[in-house]
């Protein structure tokens, strides 16, 4: 009976593992993204001072350092994603999050006090989230959320 029943679930297995989809890593680095930037807002949103927003800014940066390297190296496990000007059936609902995650990061990032953007400590850390935002290879500047403030940068890697 144990034969039986094992030979029954085997194909199930075997089917359950062929059935993964092709751009599943995609999908779970741009999940993690978007975890990191709603972490962000979230502490953006509940800062009371400038140490706060730095130490907000800092957490995202280190948080994107540890997720560049996985993305970056999509790049060369998928080619054809670069020439595309659409993202596979698969990957759209992953990228229209993505999207209104940044949509919500700029709002926050707006919403940051001149006080606190002034401030040297906050200024630190979004040189240092600019610098990493930028691909290793360029020295083109980060984007900057509305195109209008460049003082604060957009989702690292969203070029």
């Amino acid at each position: 009976m144990k034969k039986f029943t094992l030979l029954l679930l085997l194909p199930a297995m075997i089917i359950m593992v062929g059935c993964k989809k092709k751009y599943s890593d995609i999908n779970d680095a741009l999940e993690a993204l978007i975890k990191m930037q709603e972490t962000y807002i979230n502490a953006i949103q509940s800062a009371k001072s400038a140490e706060d927003v730095a130490k907000a800014i800092n957490d995202y940066a280190d948080s994107f350092t540890t997720l560049r390297p996985k993305i970056e190296s999509f790049e060369g496990k998928y080619p054809e994603l670069k020439e595309s000007k659409e993202p596979p059936e698969e990957l759209k609902d992953s990228f229209q999050k993505l999207e209104q995650s940044a949509m919500k990061l700029t709002l926050a990032s707006r919403s940051i006090s001149k006080d606190h953007i002034s401030s040297p400590v906050v200024q630190k850390a979004i040189e240092r989230l600019v610098k990493l935002s930028r691909p290793p290879e360029s020295s083109a500047p980060a984007i900057a959320p509305g195109d209008a403030d460049e003082s604060l940068p957009i989702a690292p890697g969203q070029q």
